[in-house]
């Protein structure tokens, strides 16, 4: 499987976004993946009570534009969107696209970032998006995978369980902030990879989006082994394609090699009294 990572600097007006992504299309389609990934907020990166208002219709344009695009150049499209949902709720998704266009799977992100620890790092998203209630995994491109987004990566059990269900590759789409991705971004997909020996691909927003907020970048594919395959810039950085090519057979070989998901053991199997 060959992955492309659309890494994005978008804002907070949807039809400057929608024009910068659909240029951006073809640029990284020109890599010929077989799966092109884009980031969280795809379509509108702003405030968080503008997210009702601003997110994408069903049957608009963002939709039309990513099955379009795989169908006419045959390339699986898996981006993150805000999708309407009411007046005072959108959706924060990962969206699927095959290679006839049709949109196969979708997930609701289950953790929202409601956070409070600066001016830089302080979100509410559960007061305008509606809560995921569960995993998705499928098939892309002919390869079991799973999904998750952005603050998902601090919840190890999600990508645990996605393993379980046999995947080979986790999809992040991510907004993570400048300060807490400097921090934990690549550590944390490096884990997730490591601990699960899975390939996982984690296209980022970048750069400033608010006076005082900006995003992380540095989207990357990270394999079973832990080692990046491909990485974009940092905050400092911009709009770039990053492409690598996932090689299953080294995957088989390190799970072969470290057992690590045979020697599961559930917390049921645990002592249940603690002798210290």
């Amino acid at each position: 499987m060959k992955i492309s990572c659309l890494q994005l600097c978008s804002g907070g007006d949807p039809d400057r976004n929608y024009a910068r992504v659909k240029n951006l299309l073809h640029e990284a389609e020109t890599a010929r993946p077989d799966v092109l990934v884009l980031p969280e907020y795809t379509n509108f990166r702003g405030r968080i009570e503008d997210f009702p208002s601003r997110a994408a219709s069903r049957n608009g344009r963002w939709f039309e534009l990513f099955s379009t695009f795989a169908r006419e150049r045959k390339i699986e499209v898996v981006a993150g969107l805000l999708i309407k949902l009411s007046a005072d709720k959108a959706i924060n998704a990962v969206c699927h696209f095959d290679k006839e266009g049709r949109q196969v799977h979708e997930y609701q992100k289950m953790h929202l970032f409601d956070v409070e620890h600066s001016r830089s790092v302080s979100s509410q998203e559960s007061r305008h998006l509606a809560r995921g209630s569960s995993p998705v995994w499928g098939t892309v491109a002919g390869i079991r995978a799973g999904f998750a987004i952005c603050y998902d990566l601090r919840f190890p059990e999600l990508f645990r369980y996605l393993t379980l269900q046999g995947a080979k590759v986790i999809f992040l789409p991510a907004a993570f902030t400048a300060v807490t991705g400097a921090a934990h971004w690549e550590v944390l997909l490096r884990a997730r990879a490591i601990e699960n020996q899975v390939f996982i691909a984690a296209a980022g927003q970048v750069g400033p989006y608010l006076e005082d907020k900006a995003s992380y970048g540095r989207s990357l594919i990270a394999d079973p082994w832990g080692e990046l395959l491909a990485v974009a810039g940092g905050p400092e950085g911009g709009e770039e394609v990053i492409t690598a090519t996932l090689d299953f057979a080294r995957q088989r070989e390190i799970r072969e090699k470290i057992p690590c998901l045979d020697n599961i053991r559930g917390t049921c199997d645990f002592p249940s009294t603690n002798p210290g």
